[in-house]
C-alpha cells in the first residue's frame, strides 16, 4: 500500500496555524478587558481596493471618488504581520469595492496563509478568471465568497448594474471548481423586491454545485439605489423565507441560523426595526480602510489610523474603550440581518 506523505511545507504551515490558534484563543482568555472588551480582536478586514468595477444599486462604493491616502502594498504587507504578532490565528477577511483590482490582493494572501492566519475573500466574482482561481488556491486562500443575486441573468445584473455579470460570476464558479475550491466556496445573495422567486433556486445551485453553503443578506436601507429594490409585498417575503426555511430543515447548505430568516419578515415590514436581545460583532472586529481609517463598526466613526499607530495601539486606545461600549449598546439591525446575526 503506497502512502501519500504532504510536503514538509504544508506539515509546518498547518502546524503554524494550529499553534496559532490555540495561542489566539489563550490570549484572548487571559486578557479580555475588565470591561468586558476582548483584548484581541477576534475578527480582521481589510479594505485593499476602493475601486469597483460594478455599478450595484444596494452599495455605493463604486460612487466614492479615489482616497488619496491610500495604503500602498507594502503598508497592507505590514499590517498583516501585525496581525500574526498580535492576534495570532484569526479571521480575516479581503473585500470593499473589489478586492481582485488590488495589487497587493495574492501577496496579502499568501503572508497570511503561511502566519496561520484564515483569509476570506469577498468578491462579486466578475474578475474571477482561470489565473485567478489558480492563484487563490496556491496562495491558500481558507474561504472565497461569490456575490450572486439571482438564477437569472437579468435578475443578477439589475441589481448589479453591468450586463453580462451573471454569466461572469458563473464561469467563475467553474474556474473556482476547476481548481477544487468549491467546498471552500461561499454564496452571497442581497434578499431583495426584485429576486424573491429565485432565492430557492439559488440554495438549489450552491448544493448542486458542492458549495460550502450560501448566505443570504437582507437588503439595506443605505445610499440612493435601494428603493428600487425594496420589496414592496410584505406577503411575497414571507413566502420567499418560508420557502428557504423548508429547504434549510431539508439539508440544504443555507448558512443563515433560522432566527435569522425568521427576523427578515419583520425587517422588510419595518426596516428601522432594532433587535435588543442581540449583541454585534463588531465589538470583536477591526476594519481597515482603504486609506488607513481604523473601525470597528463600518457605519461608525474611525477609531484611528493605521497609517500613524499600530492595530493594536488604537484597540488599546480610549476613543476605542469609548467605541467599543457604543457597539455593544447597538442593536441596529444593519450588520445583523446580514453577516453578524448570532449563529443558533
Amino acid at each position: 500500500m503506497i502512502y501519500h506523505v504532504p510536503p514538509l511545507m504544508n506539515l509546518l504551515t498547518a502546524a503554524r496555524r494550529i499553534v496559532g490558534k490555540l495561542a489566539g484563543k489563550v490570549k484572548r482568555r487571559l486578557h479580555a478587558g475588565l470591561d468586558g472588551s476582548p483584548a484581541v480582536p477576534a475578527y480582521f478586514e481589510l479594505e485593499l481596493a476602493p475601486d469597483c468595477n460594478l455599478r450595484c444599486g444596494h452599495c455605493g462604493q463604486w460612487q466614492r471618488p479615489p482616497d488619496p491616502r491610500a495604503l500602498t502594498p507594502a503598508r497592507w504587507e505590514g499590517i498583516v504581520d501585525e496581525i500574526a504578532a498580535w492576534a495570532g490565528s484569526c479571521h480575516l477577511a479581503l473585500a470593499c469595492g473589489e478586492p481582485l483590482t488590488s495589487p497587493a490582493l495574492f501577496p496579502i494572501v499568501a503572508r497570511a496563509q503561511r502566519a496561520g492566519i484564515a483569509v476570506t475573500l469577498v468578491t462579486n466574482g466578475s474578475l474571477l478568471g482561470a489565473p485567478e482561481a489558480r492563484r487563490l488556491r496556491e496562495a491558500g486562500t481558507r474561504n472565497i465568497i461569490v456575490s450572486l443575486d439571482g438564477t437569472r441573468a437579468e435578475t443578477h445584473d439589475r441589481g448589479r448594474g453591468v450586463p453580462g455579470t451573471h454569466a461572469r460570476v458563473l464561469r467563475a464558479l467553474e474556474h473556482l471548481a476547476a481548481e477544487g475550491l468549491s467546498p471552500r466556496t461561499q454564496l452571497h445573495t442581497v434578499v431583495a423586491g426584485h429576486n424573491l422567486g429565485e432565492l430557492e433556486g439559488l440554495a438549489l445551485l450552491a448544493r448542486n454545485r458542492g458549495l460550502a453553503g450560501i448566505r443570504f443578506q437582507a437588503l439595506r436601507a443605505q445610499g440612493d439605489g435601494w428603493r428600487p429594490l425594496w420589496p414592496e409585498d410584505p406577503a411575497a417575503v414571507d413566502q420567499a423565507v418560508d420557502g428557504l426555511l423548508r429547504l434549510r430543515s431539508g439539508g440544504a447548505p443555507i448558512l443563515n441560523p433560522r432566527a435569522q430568516l425568521e427576523a427578515m419578515k419583520g425587517y422588510f415590514r419595518d426596516k428601522a426595526r432594532t433587535f435588543p436581545g442581540l449583541s454585534c460583532r463588531s465589538a470583536m472586529t477591526l476594519v481597515v480602510g482603504t486609506g488607513g481609517q481604523v473601525r470597528c463598526c463600518r457605519f461608525m466613526e474611525p477609531i484611528g489610523d493605521a497609517r500613524f499607530a499600530t492595530l493594536r495601539e488604537v484597540w488599546n486606545s480610549p476613543l476605542a474603550r469609548a467605541r467599543l461600549d457604543e457597539v455593544r449598546g447597538c442593536h441596529a439591525s444593519c450588520v445583523l440581518m446580514n453577516c453578524h446575526y448570532p449563529p443558533d
